[in-house]
């Protein structure tokens, strides 16, 4: 939430926040704006109701794109042309490669996701001790929940 001077709190776009922290900001927000389109669903219709306008994007995993284009083939066989192909260059005219964009702007992601392996690790890596045995219990629970594991198996692949 962004709450301004005069008081009115509204929301934050992710992509600001991805943007502040990184070393270049600007070019950081320009990157993420360039990723999302306006849309009836999610700008139109919210700003007839007198709801904040939003925008849209789909995104896929360079790294685990097999570059097969079924998902660019699906979206225009049902009349959109939201998703295009592009290839992975050594320079974008940006002075980064697609690789080193896309690792730019998964920065957050991957240091949110260490910081919890430390953890878990430290905590797992400890001999004996009431922190280890209240850890193993966890885990036993944690395996009989089916859904709530599914989601962090799925969270960890990501």
């Amino acid at each position: 939430m962004l709450e301004r001077a005069d008081g009115e709190v509204r929301r934050q776009h992710r992509g600001s926040a991805f943007a502040a922290a990184d070393p270049e900001p600007e070019r950081a927000r320009a990157t993420a704006s360039a990723h999302f389109a306006e849309t009836k669903k999610y700008g139109e219709v919210p700003a007839r109701k007198g709801h904040e306008p939003a925008k849209f994007g789909i995104f896929v995993d360079p790294v685990h794109c097999k570059g097969c284009a079924e998902c660019v083939e699906v979206c225009h066989n049902l009349g959109y042309d939201a998703l295009a192909m592009i290839d992975k260059v050594p320079d974008e005219g940006s002075g980064e490669s697609t690789l080193e964009r896309y690792q730019r702007a998964r920065r957050a992601e991957t240091a949110r996701m260490s910081g919890l392996t430390t953890g878990l690790n430290s905590l797992f890596s400890r001999p004996g001790g009431p922190l280890r045995a209240a850890a193993a219990v966890g885990l036993q629970a944690l395996d009989r929940m089916g859904p709530l594991k599914a989601l962090l198996e799925r969270e960890a692949r990501r």
